[in-house]
């Protein structure tokens, strides 16, 4: 304390105060550095999360795109679907690039085999929804009524023939109800209307063994010939319905694999936002601590700048006072070598020369009594 006093009281008034200014602005850029850096830091934090969310909502569009092409097959949905996951995987890319801690590089790698299931998820649900369409433009292309009307046409019955007439036109009206339940599978794809359509065969087959039975010869022919109609349908409904399922099975994969992606991401965002969260709290408690540093260290030195300035000012006036009432016997030990100092030197050099003056005044005054 006492080397940093003798080095103040040395010191010139202007560097004195030069030097507590520039301590105090010193403060304030270290604290601006800090805020600085911190500011580079969340904006980092932020292109980084706002490139997250960007693929988050990419991949939200592709689970849309992925439930309308799942009901519908259309060619725009599956080729938004694709778009989408393209334009997903552009932003991992671009997030890749940037430069991430030691901890997310675990996520990311995730993200690639996420990304990489996505795609191989994406490519078996079109082949299966393909194996579908197939299958439903088959049924498209059967043609029911060419089948029935050979049937009732080629199949003749007696005017007596009553109860085969009778087994003739349920087997016909079974028909048409076989091809309806089919096509109703094709609409609703559900499993009730599987069951629906099977229970519908079953039927059927117990009335062509029925009349099958009652007839021989050609008869028998037409109506063998009829019934693989019947067969062509319950198969082709059999296939449509466990490719149906198949495409279930692999949308279901499909979803579960965009269901884990958004959750990868969604913890990568969440460490993100945990650290903007400490980065911001820590940044508030920094720039107050350093407010605080500065106020206190501003108070310090404007204080002792204060203090090596007024006091020997103050001693000065009490010394030329002294002089200005005629006391010069006042002495002062110069403690300092500023310009305060210099004064309170000359000032004494001053009253040494005003009493020596006194003294000779008196010795000539003495010499002429």
């Amino acid at each position: 304390m006492h080397f940093f006093t003798r080095i103040m009281s040395n010191l010139k008034v202007s560097h004195k105060l030069y030097g507590g200014f520039g301590i105090v602005l010193l403060l304030v850029m270290i604290a601006s550095g800090v805020g600085a850096v911190r500011f580079f830091i969340i904006h980092d934090l932020y292109v980084k999360t706002t490139i997250l969310n960007e693929m988050n909502h990419y991949l939200d569009q592709s689970k849309m795109a992925r439930v309308k092409y799942s009901f519908t097959f259309a060619d725009d949905n599956i080729k938004n679907l694709n778009t989408y996951i393209s334009q997903a995987s552009q932003q991992k890319e671009k997030a890749k690039a940037l430069t991430w801690e030691e901890e997310y590089l675990s996520d990311f790698k995730k993200l690639d085999q996420d990304f990489a299931d996505y795609d191989t998820d994406l490519n078996t649900m079109k082949t299966a929804a393909n194996a579908v369409v197939e299958t439903a433009k088959k049924i498209s292309q059967m043609n029911a009524s060419d089948a029935l009307t050979a049937f009732m046409t080629t199949l003749s019955v007696g005017a007596d023939e009553n109860a085969l007439s009778t087994q003739k036109d349920t087997l016909s009206l079974l028909f048409l109800k076989l091809v309806n339940s089919t096509y109703t599978l094709q609409r609703e794809n559900s499993e009730a209307a599987f069951n629906a359509q099977k229970q519908v065969y079953a039927e059927s087959k117990v009335a062509y063994d029925a009349l099958a039975s009652s007839v021989s010869g050609d008869r028998r022919h037409v109506v063998d010939k009829f019934w693989q109609a019947f067969e062509n349908y319950h198969q082709t409904a059999e296939q449509y319905y466990a490719r149906l399922g198949q495409l279930k099975t692999t949308d279901v994969k499909f979803r579960a694999t965009g269901d884990r992606m958004t959750s990868d991401i969604g913890s990568i965002l969440q460490k993100l936002g945990a650290k903007n969260d400490d980065i911001i709290n820590s940044s508030v408690l920094q720039t107050l601590i350093l407010g605080a540093i500065a106020i206190v260290f501003g108070l310090l030195i404007a204080w002792s700048v204060t203090r090596q300035i007024t006091r020997p000012i103050i001693t000065n006036l009490k010394l030329a006072e002294r002089i200005a009432g005629g006391d010069l016997s006042a002495t002062v030990t110069v403690e300092r070598y500023d310009e305060l100092g210099q004064l309170t030197t000359a000032m004494m050099v001053m009253t040494e020369k005003l009493r020596h003056l006194m003294t000779d005044i008196r010795q000539s005054v003495y010499s002429v009594e």
